[in-house]
């Protein structure tokens, strides 16, 4: 799957997210909320996949492992 898809997929379909989300919860700023919070869960995964494959410290943290070089040794 092309990483780009997920992010692409969503910003197409965000106007429709957000008056969805709207209805839901009656309020602009809470819609926004959760669109932004729905986009972050949906590329995220794209994103962690990327970080595993490539490791480092920024990597790490991001994923939440602690990075040692020497872990790259064993």
């Amino acid at each position: 799957m092309d990483g780009e898809w997920p992010a692409k997929h969503f910003e197409a379909h965000r106007a429709l997210l957000r008056a969805v989300a709207y209805r839901m919860l009656g309020s602009l700023s809470d819609a926004d909320d959760a669109v932004q919070f729905t986009r972050a869960e949906v590329v995220r995964p794209v994103v962690l996949d990327f970080l595993g494959r490539h490791p480092g410290p920024a990597a790490a943290a991001l994923i939440g492992h602690r990075y040692s070089p020497l872990s790259r040794m064993r």
